[in-house]
């Protein structure tokens, strides 16, 4: 029955992403299909709402900082941070290096905002109309920018999925930031000389245009509107908490707001709500968003995704699934089995962040240490994500900032940092057991 259960839930998500129906109503038909199944199996009706309700306890704190990261991002566009941000890593872009550049603008972003969707709409957008005037190869810029989105999406820290990930297996964020850094820094700087190298080889050629132009007749740009993506930084390096950290950056992100870029505090509260709105719809193509109601879509998948805790923890449901992870497990690395395992939630789920959390609760019992498990999340289902083509991961960045589907393979620290991250687990492996 419960691989027939299986078959059944991964068609619906299959439907689901070929007729382009949400994937919260996906999710929503699987939940109604695990309780079919726990009635089949014996449980009560109390016993099903216990167990639809014990996955709540994890999730729900979460939701608060989902929710102040969903305004600080709105308010990070009407300060004019996100602009500024640009206007000031233009200068050192040159045709050569402009692959390069459009890979680390679009790290930089993600990392000081946390999200890979903002990151692509604003500073991938914007590299994308550059890459058109100097004559880039638009696959080649699309990758750059993807991967670039998709770095501070994994270790920023206010980003979503890290703060999920670190939510779910009960680890400090701040503690599980050096680890991130450590992993990746190979990577990095194996994408860095790939992407150097197709550039320096490219057909660009020509000069940068200056970004301020288009954002000058929305917004006073002044070197005042970087305070809040300072103190993001500043606050992380003296360890305080993410609350507290995105509570400070959104309150000078809303004085700098009411006091240089002159929004009254009536339309301060409705973007924290809405996401901001520019007044010019050509520079809104690149600044809007944010806001609580970009959050709702996310919150609504975890919190739907989270009723699924109690299926797979006090039933069969996931035993055949559970069986193959353990023969993985035992035949190769502990991570292989997380890498392995994120790809299948991946393209079932489609999505990001319920990934992340049926990653969790496939592993946590197989990796007793919950930061390596934190670890190990974040270097698969964390960005393995915009590598499967269906997935919002990777239509949603790309589809923002006008970028070709085609870029998907060469957004390549994606799959640097997941192999370089394999070899490494079977080297140790090695070395314990030779």
């Amino acid at each position: 029955m419960e691989i027939a259960v299986i078959l059944i839930f991964s068609l619906i998500l299959i439907t689901s992403v070929i007729l382009g129906i949400g994937t919260s109503y996906a999710l929503l038909a699987g939940s109604v299909l695990f309780c079919i199944y726990a009635r089949l199996k014996g449980f009560r009706a109390k016993e099903i709402l216990r167990l639809l309700y014990s996955g709540f306890g994890t999730i729900y704190p979460i939701m608060i900082t989902f929710s102040l990261i969903g305004i600080m991002g709105a308010l990070w566009r009407s300060a004019g941070t996100i602009p500024m941000i640009i206007v000031a890593a233009s200068p050192v872009i040159s045709p050569k290096t402009f692959i390069l550049a459009t890979f680390l603008l679009n790290s930089l972003v993600s990392t000081l905002i946390g999200s890979s969707f903002g990151t692509a709409s604003t500073a991938g957008a914007i590299c994308v109309v550059m890459g058109k005037t100097l004559g880039a190869d638009p696959v080649l810029v699309a990758g750059a920018l993807l991967a670039g989105a998709y770095v501070g999406d994994r270790w920023s820290p206010v980003s979503t999925t890290f703060n999920l990930t670190s939510s779910l297996t009960g680890t400090k964020l701040r503690s599980n930031i050096p680890d991130y850094v450590k992993s990746a820094v190979v990577p990095l700087l194996i994408t860095c000389l790939l992407y150097l190298f197709m550039g320096w080889f490219s057909t660009a050629e020509g000069s940068v245009s200056d970004p301020r132009a288009l954002f000058e007749g929305e917004l006073i740009l002044s070197y005042f509107s970087l305070i809040p993506a300072l103190l993001i930084i500043i606050l992380t390096l003296f360890h305080c908490t993410v609350r507290v950290t995105i509570f400070v950056s959104t309150l000078s992100a809303f004085l700098i707001s009411v006091f240089l870029q002159h929004y009254p505090a009536a339309d301060l509260l409705r973007f924290s709500l809405t996401g901001f709105v520019a007044r010019d719809a050509s520079v809104g193509g690149y600044l809007n968003g944010g806001g609580i109601k970009s959050m709702l879509g996310v919150i609504t998948m975890i919190l739907i995704a989270s009723t699924y805790s109690g299926f797979f923890h006090e039933t069969d449901l996931m035993k055949p699934l559970h069986d193959y992870i353990h023969v993985i497990y035992e035949k190769t690395t502990p991570y292989a089995a997380v890498l392995v395992t994120s790809v299948f939630t991946t393209m079932a789920f489609c999505s990001q962040p319920p990934a992340v959390l049926l990653t969790e609760q496939l592993c946590e019992d197989l990796i007793p240490d919950k930061k390596r498990l934190a670890l190990y999340i974040g270097n698969s289902a964390a960005i393995i994500t915009p590598l499967i083509p269906w997935t919002a991961g990777a239509i949603g960045p790309l589809a923002s900032a006008g970028g070709p589907r085609a870029g998907i393979p060469l957004a390549v620290y994606l799959y640097i940092l997941p192999l370089y991250c394999l070899i490494m687990s079977f080297q140790q492996k090695q070395r314990r057991h030779p």
